[in-house]
């Protein structure tokens, strides 16, 4: 199984640590390999809502993973003013492909 992050999630990823997956290559890659019937592709939307900003810099710094990214809080918290204030809080929406593999043996 494999994750990919698009839209507002992919960009804020990009923007900090440049991870790039060429997810449809890879989908027709895996079709061409195990068959249509053996790989599913899903999508699911997610958002993420805080009402503060230092709650969305340690939902983006846990989202990034690596400990080194502790260093750029500042920029971190930069990007997520400069784009992802609604109203009262912030939100960051999450949308993602999955793909599956079914192999039998």
């Amino acid at each position: 199984m494999l994750q990919s992050p698009i839209g507002e999630l992919a960009d804020f990823y990009n923007h900090f640590a440049h991870f790039d997956v060429d997810i449809l290559g890879l989908w027709r890659e895996l079709i061409h390999r195990f068959g249509d019937r053996a790989v599913e592709a899903r999508y699911f939307v997610n958002e993420i809502w805080t009402d503060s900003l230092d709650d969305m810099v340690e939902i983006g710094l846990f989202l990034l993973i690596d400990r080194k990214f502790r260093a750029r809080a500042g920029e971190i918290r930069d990007y997520f003013a400069r784009r992802h204030r609604r109203g009262d809080g912030y939100r960051l929406k999450q949308d993602e492909i999955l793909l599956a593999v079914r192999h039998t043996p």
